[in-house]
């Protein structure tokens, strides 16, 4: 079985010729910058780029061989799958959403919240935490956390953590 990662999202098709909107899984689009085969969940095909651009927070995805609407509608709502190890060298302090779901977070010593999921808001990452029993969410942002080591999954929180936490 091939390891693979989750990429983005198709939310939508563009236009009549079979283009996809894609959500992207990274603000910077660095893991859709180099997507030449990629799989789409549901399907056990390998697809191929014909050419991809970006468009705000969204990139338009054109898959060879797909060449209009009907042909692409059923890819919407499908995550957009790479092999891992396609991925793309992080820059520092980047780091993949895969990586951090199921980690850990400390104050000091003790376990505070687990993380479910990371979502993207385009100004920064959200974290989606499971926190006293209850689903919350806080802002990934460099003043909340002292350390994040993913290898490990254990994230670390400053004093400032808790003035980001909103709980449902």
């Amino acid at each position: 079985m091939i390891d693979k990662i989750c990429v983005g999202k198709v939310v939508n098709t563009f236009g009549l010729c079979g283009e996809l909107k894609v959500l992207p899984k990274d603000r910077d689009f660095s893991l859709l910058s180099k997507l030449d085969e990629f799989y789409l969940q549901g399907f056990d095909e390998v697809f191929k780029c014909q050419k991809i651009t970006y468009n705000g927070k969204f990139a338009k995805l054109k898959i060879f061989g797909y060449d209009d609407i009907n042909m692409a509608l059923q890819f919407v709502n499908c995550n957009v799958l790479i092999k891992s190890e396609n991925q793309p060298v992080l820059k520092p302090n980047q780091f993949y959403t895969a990586d951090l779901i199921g980690s850990k977070i400390y104050d000091n010593q003790t376990q505070i919240a687990t993380i479910l999921d990371v979502e993207n808001y385009g100004a920064n990452n959200v974290l989606v935490i499971q926190m006293h029993n209850k689903k919350c969410r806080v802002p990934f942002v460099d003043n909340f956390f002292s350390t994040i080591n993913p290898q490990q999954k254990t994230l670390v929180v400053t004093d400032k953590f808790y003035e980001g936490v909103l709980c449902e």
